[in-house]
């Protein structure tokens, strides 16, 4: 189990940074600046217009939206390989992720949510939460979507709604025109 191994907490570097973002440290609000880091147990929040980019520790980035709260929960490095134990709390808003291989390190990536859990290996993926309905889109590779009432895998140009947690995951369907690429062998047929 990931628990067992020997990790040790790592910052996370903010590269891009647009309109007003700020960070809750241990209760003390901070605006942020690019090229800042932040560590865990921070709790970022986005204004109506402010986004920003984050340098994960093992080469994963996070694209945080506008009107967002996430908590950067785990941010740790394995001793024993090149893996990250990578995990946030979605508590409203929007992340798009672009996730390194996790396959071969032993590492994992997961957003929490009110309505749901999203866990990767190596992916690019979005994640919504707006009021208590999680949405979650595949761009690259596969996602997996779980709540208390079952489990979703979607493949790239799928995505998939889960809208409480009393609820399972919808089946996966394509989104955004995809269905065309999948035609070409880049995903898996879609067929709603």
């Amino acid at each position: 189990p990931a628990g067992w191994l020997r990790s040790r907490a790592r910052p996370v570097r903010i590269t891009d940074l647009q309109g007003q973002v700020e960070v809750l440290n241990r209760g003390v609000a901070q605006m942020l600046e690019r090229g800042m880091t932040i560590v865990e147990g921070s709790l970022l929040r986005t204004g109506a217009n402010g986004s920003l980019t984050l340098l994960l520790p093992d080469g994963s980035r996070s694209l945080v939206g506008p009107d967002t709260e996430l908590r950067l929960s785990t941010a740790r490095q394995i001793e024993a390989s090149s893996g990250g134990q990578i995990k946030m709390e979605l508590l409203r808003g929007y992340v798009e992720n672009k996730v390194t291989d996790k396959r071969k390190s032993g590492g994992r990536f997961v957003i929490d949510t009110p309505s749901g859990v999203t866990a990767v290996r190596g992916t690019r993926f979005r994640v919504t939460e707006a009021g208590r309905v999680l949405r979650t889109e595949t761009l690259e590779g596969e996602v997996e979507l779980r709540n208390r009432a079952g489990r979703s895998i979607m493949k790239a140009g799928t995505g998939v709604s889960a809208p409480t947690s009393a609820s399972a995951p919808a089946r996966p369907r394509c989104w955004r025109g995809t269905c065309a690429s999948a035609a070409r062998g880049r995903s898996p047929p879609c067929g709603g």
